[in-house]
Order: C-alpha cells, then sequence, then structure tokens
C-alpha cells in the first residue's frame, strides 16, 4: 500500500529534510521527479513550511556570467568558456539567464559569419583568361570527341 502523507508526517518529514527528494525518501518512497512534485503539491496544500529547502544549485553565477560576458565576442564564446557543448539548447538556456540577470551584451561583435562568399565587381562583365577564367574549349569537350567511343 502507498504511504499516506498525513499533516504530521509531512510536518516531520519537512523538519529533518533539506529537500523534496529528502522528504520522499525519508517517508519510504523513492525520489524522482513525480515524487518530488506530488511531496510538494502535498506539502504546500497542507501549509508544511519548506523555506529552508534547498534550491535547485546554480551552475553559472551571476558574478562568473558577467565576466565571461565582458570578456567574449559572442554567445557561443561564453558558451564555450562555461565548459558546455556550444549547441542550440545550451545557448538558448545561457541567453535566457543573460537577459534575466539583465547583463548586457551589447559589446558582442556582430562579426563572426558574414554569410556565403560573394564575388567581386560586375558578375556580368566576361573576364579574359589570363584574368582567372577558364578557356570554354578547355570545359567542353568537342563534338567528335564525345561520340568517338560508341
Amino acid at each position: 500500500m502507498p504511504v499516506r502523507y498525513t499533516y504530521e508526517l509531512l510536518a516531520e518529514a519537512a523538519r529533518v529534510s533539506t529537500s523534496y527528494g529528502e522528504a520522499v525518501r525519508w517517508c519510504g518512497g523513492t525520489s524522482t521527479p513525480g515524487s518530488r512534485r506530488y511531496i510538494r503539491e502535498k506539502m504546500a496544500a497542507a501549509g508544511t513550511d519548506t523555506s529552508h529547502f534547498t534550491t535547485r544549485q546554480v551552475r553559472h553565477t551571476e558574478a562568473r556570467l558577467r565576466e565571461l560576458v565582458a570578456d567574449s565576442y559572442s554567445l557561443v564564446e561564453v558558451v564555450r568558456r562555461l565548459g558546455i557543448n556550444p549547441v542550440g539548447g545550451n545557448q538558448a538556456h545561457i541567453s535566457r539567464r543573460i537577459a534575466a540577470l539583465g547583463i548586457s551584451i551589447f559589446l558582442f561583435s556582430t562579426g563572426g559569419r558574414s554569410g556565403p562568399k560573394r564575388a567581386s565587381g560586375n558578375l556580368f562583365t566576361l573576364d579574359s583568361p589570363p584574368d582567372g577564367r577558364t578557356p570554354g574549349e578547355r570545359l567542353r569537350p568537342t563534338y567528335g570527341a564525345r561520340h568517338a567511343h560508341g
């Protein structure tokens, strides 16, 4: 039979625990995301004091993020310096953290990728072979050469 979370049990679990996972284990359960959410809801409904419970650990402090943003040229560089794989989800998370902390990214360069390389000059001007163009006769086989095999 599952554990019945009475007010007394929840109050005692909260008193001796420092987290919801610890409270679940103290009550004899297995700490899973669902069981932690369930006991958190039950404790809230019962009015149990959990103000002393530790919150999730912050991996990247505000001071560290401010320092890295000031010393970096892009968000990708910030993510790499944090030791995180610079993939979209990680970049999005760090970007949201930076925005939530109100850290200015004004100094990030807009350089980096400049897009595809473009030909310089007028594209409709034909250059001479000495200017780097390959002569047409070298590009196209002659009519007789194409049918010589066949």
